[in-house]
């Protein structure tokens, strides 16, 4: 932790974890506000890393307080590597956890078909311990195909611990993965995953722009078709979402190539948690 100003450190945490030949590689946090409207004040941080771990970091103690919350872990038990900004928000008064998983970093990446990951799970203030699908998650399931719908299993936030969707389904795309930041708009969680081609002179890849209801992980209320992910035909490096002038929300993509291209984004017809803050009369 750092001053802002003075770039004077202020706090180190570690997680014990990693080794110089395994780095534990915790890379990028989300900050999460209690009161965000009217207190700037993070409260805790929340990040994962490449062994699959999930930390948070108490903000109100100094040194925060570290605690592992859980490991991610594929359906034959293997650590998921995590290498995106995680979103967290309020559901139902529940710290919600959002994040898919996969990396993209070492010459061996592009290659590796590990079965991968998305995530929506509550913080429980415990941890889950060495492997999430001990938990109480809901599993979504994706239908195979260039326009993906995905079953509509109910997540019950008072018994249950949230949701899991694993990608490539049917072997569809192998090697897909998340590695690119998620975004919460309105109810709506978008996650951009990537499917790598193999092969040196043969850059990029394809991409899966998904839009997910945020309190289940399945389709988003209203969808045309019931429609959860579109395959993009091009290997997305970034996307961006932004607000038109009539209220719409649409994404800026950035494709391999240098390629510029927009999507739509469902809106959440119902999205819980939010509400009017204030208004003007004129």
């Amino acid at each position: 932790m750092l001053d802002a100003i003075t770039g004077q450190v202020l706090d180190k945490v570690s997680t014990g974890t990693g080794t110089t030949v395994t780095p534990s590689g915790l890379m990028r946090q989300g900050g999460y506000f209690k009161a965000g409207l009217v207190d700037a004040k993070m409260d805790f941080v929340y990040g994962g890393d490449l062994q699959g771990n999930v930390w948070r970091m108490d903000m109100s103690t100094s040194p925060p307080a570290l605690m592992h919350m859980a490991t991610l872990k594929d359906g034959a038990g293997n650590p998921q590597p995590i290498s995106v900004r995680p979103v967290v928000t309020n559901l139902n008064n529940n710290r919600i956890y959002y994040v898919g998983t996969g990396r993209y970093l070492a010459s061996t990446d592009p290659s590796d078909t590990s079965q991968q990951s998305i995530y929506g799970f509550k913080d429980k203030d415990a941890d889950y311990g060495t492997n999430i699908r001990t938990a109480n998650l809901v599993t979504q399931t994706l239908t195979t195909g260039s326009s993906r719908t995905i079953t509509n299993n109910a997540v019950n936030w008072s018994t249950q611990d949230g949701f899991v969707i694993d990608l490539n389904p049917g072997g569809d795309s192998p090697g897909e993965r998340i590695v690119l930041d998620p975004r919460l708009e309105l109810g709506t969680l978008v996650f951009a995953s990537n499917v790598p081609i193999v092969g040196g002179c043969i850059p990029g890849g394809d991409s899966f722009v998904y839009n997910l209801d945020f309190s289940t992980g399945s389709y988003v209320p209203g969808a045309v078709s019931n429609i959860a992910a579109v395959r993009q035909g091009a290997f997305l490096v970034g996307f961006t979402p932004i607000q038109t002038i009539d209220g719409s929300i649409r994404t800026v993509n950035t494709d391999s190539s240098g390629g510029l291209g927009t999507g739509s984004v469902n809106i959440n017809k119902n999205p819980k948690g939010i509400s009017r803050f204030s208004y003007r009369e004129r």
